[in-house]
């Protein structure tokens, strides 16, 4: 029974990742990866999130004022948009299989 579990499961995830929706997201994901400005702003948002407990208060504002700009540059650009889009769309797809009780 669960060798046969997880031949259908492997083969589930097989068509899965043969969906051209996957494909997109994994093409996106990489582009992202590789993208000059999108690291820097990461980066750039991680850092200044890990020094927040190091500063006053007047200053921690400021910083969040700061975080959220270039979040919003980040969450704008047009490939984490598409990237988030298609994630969202993959999710709605395995809905079915994660809301099943087995």
């Amino acid at each position: 029974m669960n060798d046969e579990l997880i031949n259908k499961a492997n083969i589930l995830s097989k068509e899965f990742q043969n969906l051209d929706e996957y494909k997109e997201y994994k093409k996106i994901e990489k582009a992202i990866s590789k993208n000059k400005r999108l690291n820097y702003l990461s980066k750039e948002i991680e850092k200044k999130k890990k020094s927040l407990p190091l500063l006053g208060r007047k200053v921690q504002l400021q910083v969040l004022v700061e975080i959220k700009k270039l979040k919003d540059e980040y969450d704008s650009h047009p490939l984490v948009v598409n990237y988030n889009q298609l994630k969202n769309q993959l999710i709605e797809l395995i809905k079915p299989l994660t809301d099943l009780k087995i």
